[in-house]
């Protein structure tokens, strides 16, 4: 199994560092196939690693997404897209990004990141919510982003993330509504966002942004640097500690409270069911609602699913 991990993994290294030294990886990759088939008496097992090797490399070619290299003009354009992410207050700006695009009516390969003054924003949106799904058509005025590369220090590179130009709006009108359950779940997002932004301080509406609704875009690099520096950035990703400390509250609170009810309907109620096991049913669907309010990333749904199964080992 190591072997088939291994041959994976060089399969996919293969890839990304043929096009920096293609005589040296190439010899070296024709080198060890060489040696494997003739020391190797297993000779299944070497067939089975070149092919792993194999289907590692290509599966590393349909993956890779070669940006189109666009020409942006000088002056403003009328864009259309969808919006893919939930559009979020930072510096006093609405930001979001913009997928499925056309510039002028020419389609591009990528997204582009969008940006709306706070004083239009104010004018124009904030009656008329934005949310992931909507179809938009903005004038805009577009620029190449830029990648900060400080020695030291991790520099977002935005073209490997596929964003291909950012701008300004404008104007905008929404043209489409996103529909479906993930419309709702993401309208709730946003509006609980709204009510963060308008309640609390921009620091204090930034960390809670990130910890309830999973919307980070708002932490600046300061508050970054002093979780860091404690040891608490895993804070800022909504993970299995915050999905830990919730559901432990809820279980207990309400194992607890089904402990004092009347002891007679306590025995009764216990011949079908327990109090572990009614805390268990009311704390799985306020995690899963939590769940799908941060944004129902990887992580999250990974912390959801080993809390489940830490849930039903103690049911």
């Amino acid at each position: 199994m190591i072997n088939i991990a291994i041959a994976f993994i060089a399969g996919i290294a293969t890839f990304y560092f043929y096009s920096f030294f293609p005589f040296t990886i190439s010899t070296l990759t024709f080198g060890t196939f060489l040696y494997l088939f003739f020391r190797c008496t297993d000779r299944k097992k070497v067939l089975l690693i070149t092919m792993v090797f194999v289907a590692a490399f290509f599966y590393s070619m349909l993956r890779n997404n070669e940006m189109q290299e666009i020409l942006l003009p000088s002056e403003e354009v009328h864009i259309m897209g969808t919006i893919s992410s939930v559009p979020e207050m930072k510096y006093g700006n609405l930001r979001f990004s913009v997928r499925d695009v056309l510039i002028e009516g020419s389609a591009i390969n990528g997204t582009v990141k969008l940006s709306i003054l706070h004083d239009f924003a104010d004018k124009n949106v904030k009656g008329n919510m934005l949310l992931p799904g909507d179809r938009i058509s903005a004038v805009v005025k577009l620029k190449t982003p830029r990648s900060f590369r400080n020695p030291g220090i991790y520099s977002f590179d935005p073209i490997k993330k596929g964003i291909i130009a950012s701008g300004y709006v404008k104007q905008m009108k929404v043209v489409g509504r996103g529909m479906g359950g993930m419309a709702w779940i993401h309208k709730k997002r946003q509006r609980l966002a709204w009510i963060m932004d308008n309640s609390l301080s921009e620091e204090s509406a930034a960390l809670h942004k990130a910890i309830v609704p999973g919307l980070k875009s708002g932490i600046g690099q300061e508050m970054r640097d002093g979780f860091s520096s404690t040891g608490l950035a895993h804070l800022l990703s909504i993970s299995g500690t915050h999905f830990g400390l919730l559901g432990f509250i809820i279980f207990t609170l309400v194992r607890e409270f089904v402990k004092r009810v009347p002891s007679n309907m306590l025995v009764r109620m216990t011949v079908i069911i327990t109090p572990t096991q009614i805390a268990v049913l009311i704390t799985l669907p306020v995690l899963i609602l939590y769940a799908f309010i941060s944004g129902a990333s990887l992580p999250t749904i990974r912390s959801l699913v080993m809390f489940c199964h830490g849930v039903h080992g103690e049911s």
